[in-house]
């Protein structure tokens, strides 16, 4: 059973979270993105997770609805194939999962914090900082892609295949 997502988290965790899952899904499987359709999609995507943790859905059907919009919303945001939106939301849900796992596990071993104190609504203002690891690794998984392929130049541009 999912917790419903206090307002300051789905601000200041939720909204940069989703944006910087975005930025790294589209950029690794090479779409140059548009930022302003990113914090749409960000907008979106946080406000699906508010509402749908709000039904109590388990974790692995509120995982597959959100991963379900997401798709759509990056498939009309961005004018995606479904294979790239798809691919794009695998990328970034597997990082997401990743650095999740990968901070709280250090995060836990290194603190006197548990689970249940992190996700107490009371305690909205830790949740978000116990985030801002993971949410800072995927936005410098994101750069570093976005440097990788050269989309700092002007002449890159983004083969478009659609399925």
């Amino acid at each position: 059973m999912q917790e419903t997502i206090p307002l300051i988290a789905l601000i200041f965790h939720s909204f940069p979270e989703a944006v910087a899952m975005a930025l790294a899904g589209l950029i690794i499987i090479g779409v140059r993105p548009q930022f302003g359709k990113v914090l749409i999609y960000g907008a979106l995507s946080a406000l699906s997770s508010y509402f749908l943790r709000q039904l109590g859905l388990d974790f692995l059907i509120l995982l597959l609805t959100l991963s379900g919009l997401n798709v759509i919303f990056l498939f009309f945001l961005f004018r995606l194939s479904v294979v790239k939106a798809v691919s794009a939301v695998i990328v970034a849900t597997f990082l997401l999962l990743v650095f999740e796992g990968l901070m709280l596990s250090i995060i836990l071993q290194n603190t006197p914090l548990t689970v249940e104190m992190i996700m107490a609504p009371e305690n909205a203002v830790l949740r978000v900082l116990v985030a801002l690891p993971q949410i800072n690794l995927l936005a410098a998984t994101a750069y570093i892609a976005y440097l990788l392929r050269g989309m700092q130049s002007d002449s890159y541009s983004s083969i478009r295949t659609y399925y």
